[in-house]
C-alpha cells in the first residue's frame, strides 16, 4: 500500500540531500575565500566535509558548477535582503540600508559576494538558466529600488537605474578589491563611501 503524504514537508531523504548540498556550497565558499578559485579543488571540498567525490558528483558535475551554485545562492540571498527592507522607510533610506548590509556581507569573514563571473560564464555559456534568472531577479529588484529613490529625489537621476546598478554591483563583485585591501591601498570605508557617493552624489 502506497503512503500518501498529507503535507508539503520535505522527507528525511530530501532534508539530508539539502543539508549535504548546503555543506558543499559552504565549504566551497570558504575555500574560495582562503585559497581562491584557481587553487581550490574538488578534493579540498570533499575532504573538508568528509564525503566521497562520487557523492559530490551526485550534486554537482564540476568545480565550476559548484561555484556557479555558490553564486546563485548568494544572489538569492541578496534578493531576499532586498525583499525584507522596511517599507516604512523612504526608497533612499532602504537603498542606503541595503548598501550597508551588502558591504557588511561583502567584507565579512564569509564574504557573501557574487564573485567575478567571467570564468563561470566562459565555462557554462548559456547552459545555466538558473544562474541567469538569479542574476536578472537581483538586478531587476535593485533597479526598481534605485528608480523609486530617483523618483523621490533622493538619488541622482543623471544615470539610468540599470547603469547605477551595474556600477555599484562592481564594488561587490570585483575580486581586485580584496587585493587592494590586502595591500593597504584602499580601506573598506573608502570603498563604501565611493559606492554611496556614486548613488547619492554625496
Amino acid at each position: 500500500m502506497d503512503v500518501v503524504k498529507t503535507d508539503d514537508r520535505p522527507s528525511m531523504k530530501e532534508r539530508q540531500w539539502e543539508l549535504r548540498e548546503n555543506a558543499i556550497l559552504d565549504a566551497a565558499a570558504e575555500l574560495l575565500n582562503t585559497k581562491g578559485f584557481s587553487a581550490m579543488t574538488l578534493e579540498d571540498i570533499t575532504e573538508t566535509i568528509g564525503i566521497s567525490r562520487p557523492t559530490l558528483y551526485l550534486h554537482f558535475k564540476s568545480k565550476e558548477d559548484v561555484i556557479a551554485h555558490v553564486v546563485i545562492r548568494n544572489l538569492c540571498d541578496f534578493s531576499e535582503i532586498l525583499s525584507q527592507l522596511d517599507p516604512a522607510q523612504t526608497p533612499g533610506e532602504r537603498l542606503r540600508h541595503f548598501m550597508r548590509l551588502a558591504m557588511d556581507r561583502r567584507f565579512s569573514k564569509t564574504k557573501l559576494a557574487m564573485y567575478d563571473m567571467t570564468k563561470i560564464k566562459l565555462t557554462h555559456g548559456s547552459e545555466m538558466p538558473e544562474l541567469r534568472d538569479a542574476e536578472c531577479k537581483f538586478s531587476a529588484s535593485l533597479a526598481v529600488l534605485v528608480r523609486e529613490a530617483q523618483e523621490s529625489g533622493e538619488v541622482w537621476n543623471g544615470m539610468s537605474a540599470e547603469m547605477l546598478v551595474l556600477t555599484v554591483s562592481s564594488f561587490i563583485k570585483n575580486l581586485e578589491i580584496d587585493t587592494l585591501l590586502a595591500e593597504g591601498k584602499v580601506t573598506r570605508e573608502e570603498i563604501e563611501d565611493s559606492a554611496l557617493r556614486i548613488i547619492f552624489r554625496e
